[in-house]
């Protein structure tokens, strides 16, 4: 059951119909001209956004991309754009990492995804090694915003001088993910201005755009236009205050030729990996009998929106084959009626992705259905050391009082291994595995459709977020532990003989070395930090009035500005979480939310 579950949702190996786009792309990055180009790439969640990025950094050369998809077929030489000029490529970077919200972050991700060019930002990554040592430090407010100016600047020298000789391609995904919502009630009253507010990224971007500050450089930016209206908005107020060139694209769902495509293509690509795999022949000629079957395709097609996400999922009911729901046998004349106004045709797509919920989720004893049921309850994605602790570990044992199974955990991660090119996974920050955006929608809606659903998922989800608290917290516990121990050793070297020369006594000078190892050990405990409140406001939303305000004040306190921003953006992230909030279990409505605010 397993390799069929998943038969649709295998990521197909020629992407479908998006040549267009692909050319406007290719042309923004290849044309001639050294002037700022931006891509807005616009789709709501399930049309491929993601998927075309990734084709872009595959053809244009980007070293990680390659590893994963592989060289170019000797028989396409055409999709090989690096042979087209000279453009540095640099690596994906996901804006769904909340730490990815704050300027110093971003330009330190800038530089690490630009990193394998092997450009030079020696000056900045020296003013930037020096303000976090400052952080570390705790240094004075005054002293940390003209440390942070100073690395920004020299962040801008670098990277034009680095422009100078070659394109460089940025390319931005979940761009919605950027929007400032935090602060939105105070900027409508005037409270704050956007000058308060220059340590976002969203707010440094634009003003990089406004002054001309990227040049010789391809921006494409992906998103949701829906949930990033706001963002996109601030983008084409930049743009329209300078001149630049841009590309618009709003990704379309696939027409009924299309969606055939889409389905000879996963015949084609099944029956090249089936070799003596009898199962995988029977799924390729699945896929092609459904091609030939005209009205099972138009029907299939009527009811997903020729949706990509969609189509994956209802086409893995159709491969599966035991559980084919029985609104995908209607006729075209039938299917065509019931999707003329809006209401019939979600009640159609509601009671088919019912199927899916079951198909997908409910088989408890199946691996990589209780993967699935972990990563959909878990947004910030899991990777396979904390699935194992949920799956393994028994309720209410810590983490540091349990043994871990190697062979259960290299299970673990060949099943996760193997999940990665599905339609429907997502990589996440720190190496995490996360879920395409539909499926926590899809899942969501139909567990809190009846009381009881809604009650037993709230009831695991519970014990789930109790577990992964437990874990981060630990983790925490284990970093500061290393923050002790060198600040102990600082303690052991302090001496002196008199009390008259106490006050000229000084820590050793630490070498660089161990400078840049004490900084990871602190940043590391923040992002620590961050998911402990992350699911601690999961599990108990009132946490939000001790949890987040003691971090936040912690923050505060100690001058980091951007950790106090990202604190802020972690407690919003989760109360307005469209998903996880149909199961929270909220006493009352909050009084603040009733005003509005």
């Amino acid at each position: 059951m397993v390799e069929q579950l998943f038969a649709a949702a295998q990521r197909t190996s020629v992407i479908i119909s998006r040549t267009k786009e692909l050319e406007q792309i290719r042309d923004a990055i290849y044309r001639p001209g050294n002037e700022l180009r931006i891509v807005l790439l616009k789709a709501e969640g399930g049309l491929g956004k993601s998927r075309l990025v990734e084709e872009v950094l595959w053809r244009a050369g980007n070293r990680k991309m390659r590893e994963e998809m592989g060289s170019i077929p000797p028989d396409h030489p055409d999709w090989n754009w690096s042979r087209l000029g000279n453009a540095v490529i640099a690596d994906l970077i996901d804006l769904d990492d909340i730490r990815l919200h704050t300027r110093g972050y971003f330009m330190r991700q800038v530089r690490q995804a630009l990193r394998p060019a092997e450009l030079d930002f020696t000056v900045y990554d020296a003013e930037d090694s020096r303000q976090r040592r400052l952080q570390l430090q705790q240094a004075d407010y005054r002293t940390m915003q003209e440390a942070a100016k100073k690395a920004e600047t020299q962040f801008l020298t670098d990277y034009k001088a680095n422009a100078q000789n070659q394109r460089i391609v940025l390319v931005l995904d979940t761009a919605e993910r950027l929007a400032v919502a935090t602060s939105q009630w105070l900027l409508d009253r005037g409270l704050l201005t956007p000058d308060d507010l220059t340590f976002t990224t969203q707010n440094w971007l634009a003003e990089r755009i406004k002054n001309a500050e990227l040049p010789n450089t391809t921006l494409i930016i992906s998103g949701r236009g829906g949930e990033g209206k706001q963002f996109f908005e601030e983008m084409e107020k930049a743009i329209s205050s300078k001149p630049c060139k841009v590309v618009r694209i709003d990704l379309k769902d696939f027409d009924l030729e299309e969606t055939r495509q889409y389905f000879e293509i996963l015949a084609q690509d099944w029956k090249k990996r089936a070799g003596d795999s009898t199962q995988a022949q029977n799924i390729a000629r699945t896929f092609e009998e459904l091609v030939k079957d005209q009205e099972r395709l138009e029907v299939l097609w009527l009811y997903t929106g020729g949706q990509p996400v969609r189509l994956s999922l209802y086409a893995d009911l159709i491969v599966e084959g035991r559980t084919i729901p029985a609104r995908l046998d209607d006729s075209p004349e039938e299917a065509r009626t019931r999707v003329q106004t809006p209401e019939s045709r979600d009640q159609v797509r509601f009671e088919i992705e019912d199927e899916f919920i079951t198909l997908l989720f409910g088989h408890p004893t199946d691996l990589r259905s209780q993967i699935l049921q972990a990563l959909v309850r878990a947004p910030l994605g899991l990777d396979a050391e904390q699935l194992h602790f949920v799956f393994n570990a028994p309720l209410k044992t810590k983490p540091q009082d349990w043994k871990p199974d190697s062979m259960r955990l290299d299970e673990i991660k060949s099943t996760l291994q193997s999940m990665r090119l599905l339609s429907l996974a997502k990589p996440r920050a720190r190496d995490r595995m996360g879920l395409q955006d539909e499926i926590y929608r899809i899942y969501a809606e139909h567990m809190a459709q009846a009381d009881q659903n809604r009650k037993d998922e709230h009831a695991a989800r519970q014990m789930l977020y109790a577990k992964l608290r437990d874990w981060a917290e630990w983790h925490q516990e284990e970093w500061e532990k290393k923050r002790r121990e060198f600040q102990e050793e600082d303690e052991r070297n302090l001496h002196f003989n008199s009390p008259a020369n106490a006050l000229s006594v000084r820590f050793r000078p630490a070498p660089e070395s161990e400078q840049e190892e004490r900084v990871e050990i602190v940043e590391t405990i923040r992002d620590w930090e961050l998911e402990s409140l992350h699911y601690r406001l999961l599990h108990d939303p009132y946490a939000v009035n001790d949890a987040y305000f003691d971090l936040a004040e912690e923050r505060w306190l100690a001058n980091d500005e951007e950790g106090d921003a990202i604190t802020q953006a972690v407690m919003w992230r989760v109360i307005f979480d469209p998903y996880a909030s149909k199961f929270f279990e909220l006493r009352e409505r909050p009084v603040a939310q009733q005003r509005g605010e």
